[in-house]
């Protein structure tokens, strides 16, 4: 038991809420956060799921100046967590034997940036603003905010860094880096992502894949950032937190050589890794959180890979991103906090705009809430380089 790895809170910060139970009632709800996404200009149209709370109010009182709006979502959900193990915790905090492993990549030096540089309009620049380029501003702030001193890991592998952040989080623990790891992913939406979603070229075919973007062949952008403390099993009970979740096992999968169906290759890989390292085969999956986010090859490649690896008994399944949007970095470990809620609360909530095809069909998605009997989730996350990735967590009560 001793070398468990387990999750005991968790902390989101998204467009339907800045609680997970917020963002878990309003999806079980059937709500969704998207709604039209403003640009700087008349041409481009988009919907997404934007942030539109004051991060920094919601702060509260504090220099914020220098803090990119990823950096700032980051920090917000580490000091509602870090709040939380406070108030649980019976003893006191130690930040000098706690890390962070956070996904994330900088999207700081935007076209206004640029156009300041040529125009030599320096005195515009907060200096300040220079230290967040590096892709290691965010977890960098979040550690000089709750003064976290084992160590701060920066995961820029793309769409599977939050679950990949996990991973390295349950392997930093079991080799003595620390007793406690803060670890997850934040992604901000920046105008010029926006825009390239907005205006991105799309072969939507008959079949439009799992997910039915705000147009066809769209995907729909998201914003957001979820954080966990994790911690062996014994050291969890000894400080008093209550384990929610066991990290069971983890697996990548890699295919660059085939595209669209390609993904089915890595899918079946990653699945296949996690099973392994868990000692658990596909019969004993529960529910699957799909990484189905509307992009027609993607999808049928992940549906492909499904049902070659459960063949006839397919666990219950579905996919957030209708409702949560393509939160790259950030979708996986959005994904983690809630199926560990939809299990302990017995709840599956509903694939949101769904696609009519018979992609989703196949997969038998829920369109409304449907009750759930779950200990063991399998979450998805792939990536758009052919990589997969997979986690299985298992309830602890």
């Amino acid at each position: 038991m001793s070398d468990r790895i387990v999750i005991t809170h968790a902390s989101v910060v998204h467009a339907l809420g800045q609680e997970p139970t917020e963002v878990f009632n309003r999806l079980i709800a059937g709500e969704h956060g998207i709604s039209a996404w403003p640009l700087a200009d008349e041409f481009h149209q988009a919907r997404g799921a934007q942030i539109r709370y004051d991060v920094k109010q919601a702060l509260g009182s504090g220099n914020w100046r220098g803090h990119t709006r990823a950096s700032l979502m980051a920090c917000l959900a580490g000091r509602k967590l870090w709040q939380t193990l406070v108030s649980d915790q019976a003893q006191e905090m130690d930040g000098d034997t706690t890390g962070i492993t956070l996904g994330f990549i900088t999207d700081t030096f935007s076209k206004k940036v640029q156009n300041i540089l040529y125009t030599q309009e320096y005195k515009l620049i907060n200096p300040f603003f220079f230290l967040n380029f590096s892709p290691n501003a965010a977890a960098s702030q979040v550690s000089i905010l709750l003064k976290l001193r084992a160590f701060t890991l920066t995961i820029s592998t793309g769409f599977t860094a939050g679950l990949e952040a996990l991973d390295l989080a349950s392997q930093a623990l079991r080799a003595g880096r620390a007793q406690m790891v803060l670890a997850g992913a934040v992604q901000a939406g920046s105008e010029e992502a926006v825009r390239g979603f907005a205006t991105a070229a799309r072969l939507p075919g008959p079949e439009h894949g799992v997910l039915r973007g705000w147009r066809p062949g769209a995907i729909t952008l998201g914003e957001g950032c979820a954080l966990f403390s994790l911690l062996k099993e014994a050291e969890a009970r000894r400080s008093g937190l209550r384990p929610r979740a066991w990290i069971r096992g983890f697996g990548m999968g890699y295919n660059s050589q085939a595209a669209g169906l390609g993904y089915s290759q890595a899918c079946r890989d990653a699945v296949l890794a996690a099973l392994e390292q868990a000692g658990c085969g596909p019969q004993d999956v529960d529910v699957v959180f799909l990484a189905a986010n509307g992009d027609p090859g993607q999808d049928q490649a992940e549906v492909l890979a499904m049902q070659e690896i459960f063949g006839n008994r397919l666990p219950a399944m579905t996919a957030l991103k209708g409702a949560l949007g393509e939160t790259w970095y950030a979708g996986g470990a959005l994904a983690v906090a809630l199926a560990i809620l939809c299990m302990e609360n017995s709840l599956l909530p509903p694939t949101q705009f769904v696609s009519a095809g018979v992609l989703a069909k196949a997969l038998d998605l829920p369109i409304e809430t449907r009750p759930l009997n779950a200990q063991r989730a399998l979450i998805m996350a792939l990536d758009s380089d052919h990589k997969a990735a997979a986690l299985l967590v298992e309830r602890l009560t």
